[in-house]
């Protein structure tokens, strides 16, 4: 259900302004749901692109590389 706040967190912002509360709602619910479930490659994907348009491209790079040791398909070649 973490993941799925998060997504709804998101669409909303697509639709409107996004408030700086609901970006952190986002990332907060994002994290949460990679801790309940490390191993699906998708909300870490999530997270990285999320911290990239927030403008946090240490976050991202820190999302990516917690993704790539739970999940194989995150791997670099």
């Amino acid at each position: 259900t973490a993941r799925l706040a998060a997504e709804v967190e998101m669409r909303l912002g697509q639709s409107e302004a996004w408030p700086e509360g609901r970006q952190l709602a986002a990332a907060q619910q994002l994290e949460l749901s990679a801790r309940l479930n490390p191993y699906r490659a998708s909300t870490w994907v999530s997270l990285a692109r999320l911290y990239s348009v927030l403008g946090h491209p240490d976050l991202a790079q820190r999302a990516r590389q917690s993704g790539a040791v739970y999940c194989p398909t995150l791997r670099g070649p």
